[in-house]
């Protein structure tokens, strides 16, 4: 199981969400919403266990330990980031910076990271 995970989005030269959420193993969900969010400042709310398990079967199913990222030289300027972080209990941290201006964008890294938003819940926010 995870220690925790972290979502954070980055600002862009439009209307792109920012904002960060971290949840913990317990399933405490801290979001602060900067712009462009539904509800911004903080927020605190509770996960089940159930999602909390499926949090961490999609970590362990993606191989995100592992998963290198390596987006290539070619970018469009002024896109926003999804930076991923996971502490793992062995005190492990791994942390992936996806620049969505990268030409050669990760379509699976995309998708892994919505489906870190829809469990935890940040698309109410």
């Amino acid at each position: 199981m995870f220690k925790s995970i972290r979502l954070e989005r980055t600002m862009c030269y439009g209307t792109c969400p920012v904002y960060s959420v971290q949840v913990d193993k317990y399933g405490n969900v801290n979001y602060y919403g900067e712009a462009f969010v539904y509800k911004a400042g903080e927020h605190q709310w509770r996960i089940s266990k159930k999602k909390l398990e499926q949090l961490n079967n999609l970590i362990v199913d993606f191989e995100f330990k592992s998963f290198e990222y390596e987006p290539g030289k070619e970018v469009i300027t002024d896109q926003p980031s999804c930076i991923t972080t996971v502490k793992y209990p062995d005190g492990e941290i791994k942390e992936i910076d996806h620049y969505y201006g990268h030409i050669m964008i990760d379509d699976s890294l995309t998708a892994f990271e919505k489906k870190i938003e829809r469990k935890i819940g940040t698309k109410k926010m």
